[in-house]
Formats: C-alpha cells, structure tokens, sequence
C-alpha cells in the first residue's frame, strides 16, 4: 500500500519510543530548529492523508502491467 507492508501482530505498539526516537534524531540532525521542521512535517502528512482519503487513487494503473 501507501504506507509499506504492515506486519500484522497480537502485540501493542510501542508509540512513545518511537515518538521519542523521532525526535532524538531531529534533534541531532537540525539541533534548535527540529521541533519547528518536526511540526511542518507532520501538517505535510496530515494534508497528505486528508488528500488521500479524499480523492481514494487505486494503487495500481488501470492498464494491464503486460501489454
């Protein structure tokens, strides 16, 4: 899909540290301005996912991959 391949699992995902990750690696990457391009990036995925479950694309072309 859009999003990778999801691997499916009984276990809870571990949300915090990969928050914390995140931002760890922001930090180390743009230092006092990561909190600033964190939010930009994250109003770029959000108008991403508000346009892709608006106009709901297929993920394959409709022509047949052998021609």
């Amino acid at each position: 899909g859009v999003y990778g391949i999801e691997k499916r699992t009984f276990a809870a995902p571990d949300e915090v540290s990969k928050i914390q990750a995140r931002r760890e690696n922001a930090r180390k990457m743009y230092g006092s301005a990561a909190e600033r391009i964190l939010a930009m990036e994250t109003l770029v995925d959000m108008r991403f996912e508000q346009e892709y479950a608006k106009k709901r694309p297929p993920l394959w072309p409709n022509i047949p991959l052998k021609l």
